[in-house]
């Protein structure tokens, strides 16, 4: 149903699903309250396919607008399992939270999770890239929710800020938007050339003014782009990551992907490009003023952060990135490739599927029935069709040809 656009059935299929599993339930099932109540992604088909549709439903949730549904079911959702979180349910909470203005939730989160499910107050997951760059962001629109705020004041970033965000000891969720999306960008420049791509912020016309910006600041998204600091080439092997081997640098990366394609849209708006202009100037600033980002980067490699992500980030290894997005591939059923032809249709014959006539009589009478099947146009018929598309190019521009019988 999704891949042919119908997500009023969609809906209601995932609905219907959830319902017998929460009809299911007995009622000594304390999985709200208690924190040692787990269900296992692997312990059954039954598990999988709750888990599945609960990722469906969220992702459906989010196409209606009811981000407030999808953020309550995202949390029971990393609530069944916060220790594997075989979904993905931990890659979309940011984004949820965010859509449904729930600023103070998300600032409290990743160091709330590690603290109440792995009891060491050294764990966060604060330091991810999604969650680094999303708590920037909320911190942002909180401040901005007062239109009585000017740019100097959401986009005025200053020589202090910068320096702050060289720290790797300070506390991220204890500082102002200005200093979290600093370090974001620092730490993870891939992120935030993708999302300046992937949002077109190279055709804005927006532009920065006021003594407090200056240079780069002030340049084009199309000349910022040019820059050899968004070409940094390097593994983010920071030590509050977590890695160990390939695999978990992998997971990350898909991290990253799932990160720019889910986020994508709440980075679009007029004052976060000129905030992530002021930002991203800034520290081009710093670069052309003498800052070797390629010495941080190194000291960062061994620096003794104030937080680690609890768990390897391999296990998001295997995630699809089209689960996350919101745009769904359509399947054509109504040109689908002829298997006895090696899956390659004949361009002349597309748009039906082509009934054998030496099956037998009653093999040509049901699958005339069915919608997917159709009888190959005879050679008079074509001719007819030919005829008919000569004649209707012969036709002034302004008369339109309504066939009903073709459509239906």
């Amino acid at each position: 149903m999704r891949t042919q656009g119908d997500y009023k059935q969609t809906n209601q299929l995932l609905e219907n699903i959830l319902f017998i599993y929460e009809d299911s339930l007995s009622y000594e099932c304390n999985i709200f309250e208690a924190d040692d109540a787990i269900l296992s992604y692997d312990e059954n088909q039954f598990s999988r396919t709750f888990f599945l549709a609960l990722n469906r439903f969220i992702n459906v949730l989010g196409k209606k607008g009811c981000y407030r549904s999808a953020l309550e079911f995202n949390k029971f959702l990393v609530k069944l399992n916060p220790y594997q979180d075989p979904v993905g349910g931990l890659l979309t909470l940011d984004y949820n939270s965010i859509s449904c203005k729930n600023f103070d939730y998300l600032m409290k989160f990743p160091n709330k999770f590690g603290k109440q499910y792995y009891k060491d107050d050294k764990y966060s997951l604060i330091y991810m890239p999604n969650y680094l760059y999303s708590v920037a962001l909320c911190k942002f629109y909180k401040l901005t929710e007062d239109e009585n705020v000017g740019i100097s004041q959401y986009a005025g970033v200053t020589q202090e800020d910068f320096d702050r965000a060289l720290a790797a000891d300070i506390d991220p969720c204890e500082q102002n938007h200005n200093v979290n999306l600093l370090q974001a960008i620092l730490l993870y420049p891939r992120v935030i050339r993708e999302i300046i791509n992937v949002n077109e912020y190279s055709k804005s016309t927006l532009q920065l003014g006021g003594d407090k910006f200056t240079n780069w600041q002030k340049k084009s998204f199309k000349d910022i782009l040019k820059h050899e600091f968004l070409d940094s080439k390097h593994e983010y092997l920071y030590p509050c990551l977590n890695l160990n081997n390939n695999n978990d640098i992998e997971g990350l990366n898909k991290v990253i992907e799932i990160y720019v394609e889910r986020s994508k849209l709440i980075w679009k708006h007029n004052k976060v490009t000129l905030w992530v202009k002021a930002c991203l100037g800034m520290i081009l600033n710093q670069i052309e003023q003498g800052f070797n980002y390629e010495e941080f980067i190194e000291k960062m490699f061994t620096a003794e952060f104030k937080y680690k992500v609890p768990f390897e980030m391999s296990r998001y290894k295997g995630m699809l990135k089209s689960n996350f997005s919101d745009h769904v591939d359509r399947i054509d059923f109504a040109n689908i490739p002829d298997v006895q032809q090696g899956g390659v249709q004949n361009p002349e014959m597309q748009g039906y599927n082509p009934i054998n006539p030496n099956s037998g009589l009653l093999n040509l009478i049901f699958g005339s029935l069915l919608p997917w099947n159709h009888l190959a146009p005879s050679q008079n018929n074509q001719n007819n069709q030919n005829n008919q598309d000569d004649d209707e190019e012969s036709l002034p521009s302004d008369v339109e040809i309504h066939d009903e019988e073709y459509y239906d």
